[in-house]
């Protein structure tokens, strides 16, 4: 799973949040990294799925708002999950690859 994920700011506004975010992962010894290219968000999440990353996760105003993430695995749209739960989720996906 390390290296499969990426954190996607839904734009430049969020993208300190996005780091933000993927540090904390990273500190969870799970490899991650943020795209903040200019590319439009429909852009990014193409260019990553085709690339074959598994896990993007959103950060944007309602996700800071309510503390959380909004996650993809692959092509099916898991929601906000709490930043809280978001480790014990990666995990739990890596373990049923």
């Amino acid at each position: 799973l390390s290296g499969n994920i990426v954190c996607i700011p839904i734009n430049k506004k969020y993208n300190q949040d996005a780091k933000n975010l993927c540090a904390y992962i990273l500190k969870q010894n799970i490899v991650a990294t943020v795209d903040t290219t200019a590319k439009s968000l429909n852009k990014k999440i193409y260019t990553h799925l085709k690339k074959g990353k598994e896990v993007l996760l959103f950060v944007g105003q309602r996700e800071i708002e309510s503390n959380s993430v909004n996650m993809r695995i692959k092509d099916k749209i898991i929601g906000l999950i709490s930043i809280n739960d978001i480790i014990e989720n990666l995990k739990l996906y890596a373990k049923n690859l």
